[in-house]
């Protein structure tokens, strides 16, 4: 089988490695489609934090069970299924309160033993995967795990039905969280990004206001359109004074939620928080019951998601579509990969 490995910083190569073997709970997944998320870019970059070359990246993808270990029963050959990005151990402190997303002893895709989705075929326990419908396509699937890390980000609020909220960064996170509000009765969404394009793409998908923060004072615009700040702001992008925008523009008592990593940069000003009684949340990865409520809102047609793809590439072409992500180019949204073979 082929697959795209990380053999150093910012270099790919395409290479053969034998078919995996499957045995007791683990199932193989033929992979067809899968997302290029920001931490693949991190990793390919160097910087992510415990994610190092060599490594086979990915983590949100889509494909058919090519085969099943013997203990598994709720899955067969044949199904069409997407992942989520790890694997909890179901026993620790955390799995037995439900919050499958913090477990101690979590298996995540493309680190240490675990190959990523950059590859013809995977495999992993039958808890990293989950049915999709047949009326689902495989470029949808691809985007259950993205959407379903932004559900969660929104569900860590308590409640967003009739905020104001903003988001700051509309790669695919934000925009994630965007679709995701609307469908969840949401006031009115300002989101914020350094380009036109990504602006217009959110405005296509539903955001009331959009500033362009290269040309607008963040700050300035936010009080035009929300005299008193926004209820809530949601942190998906990372630069020095990322946490001090969100607080300038959150009305006294608001929640500040972060759901991307942030660079040692960063910074804040805490007075403001304890003045204005803020609350900032980081957000983790996501539930199983947030992937199972994103495939029902695609298979039932309640969000959809697909204008959120701008680029793909053969998997071949891994190097070249990283290399792009990388530049962050005008126009490049979210970028996936054809991981079946087209020779």
């Amino acid at each position: 089988m082929k697959a795209a490995l990380l053999t150093k910083e910012k270099h790919i190569e395409i290479v053969d490695m034998e078919y995996p073997q499957c045995v007791d709970n683990e199932i193989i997944i033929k992979v067809f489609i899968s997302g290029i998320c920001g931490s693949d870019l991190s990793t390919y970059r160097g910087e992510h934090p415990y994610k190092k070359a060599p490594a086979i990246l990915g983590h949100e993808a889509a494909g058919i069970v090519d085969q099943i270990g013997k203990l598994v029963t709720k899955f067969k050959v044949g199904d069409k299924v997407c992942c989520q990005s790890f694997s909890a151990c179901e026993s620790c402190y955390y799995c037995q309160k439900n919050m499958y997303n913090l477990c101690d002893n979590k298996k995540i895709l493309n680190y240490k033993d675990l190959n990523g989705t950059f590859a013809e075929y995977i495999i992993g326990d039958d808890k990293l995967f989950f049915n999709i419908t047949d009326n689902m396509n495989y470029k949808e699937g691809a985007l259950v795990e993205p959407l379903s890390v932004a559900l969660h980000a929104i569900r860590n609020t308590g409640e967003i039905s009739n905020k104001n909220i903003a988001i700051l960064g509309t790669g695919t996170n934000g925009i994630s969280c965007l679709i995701c509000s609307k469908k969840l009765g949401v006031n009115a969404v300002l989101c914020s990004d350094i380009s036109d394009s990504k602006g217009q793409r959110a405005i296509d998908f539903g955001c009331d206001y959009f500033v362009n923060v290269t040309k607008e004072d963040l700050q300035k615009k936010a009080k035009d359109f929300f005299p008193k700040g926004v209820d809530i702001v949601f942190i998906s992008t990372s630069y020095p004074e990322v946490l001090n925008d969100a607080i300038s523009i959150s009305k006294k008592g608001a929640k500040i939620i972060i759901s991307a990593y942030l660079d040692p940069d960063v910074k804040l000003d805490y007075n403001q928080i304890v003045r204005n009684e803020l609350t900032m949340k980081g957000s983790a990865l996501s539930n199983p019951e947030d992937l199972e409520l994103i495939i029902n809102w695609i298979s039932e047609k309640k969000i959809k998601p697909l204008p959120m793809i701008t680029n793909q590439f053969d998997l071949k072409e891994c190097d070249k579509a990283l290399k792009l992500f990388d530049k962050q180019s005008e126009g490049v949204g979210k970028i996936i990969i054809n991981c079946i073979a087209n020779d």
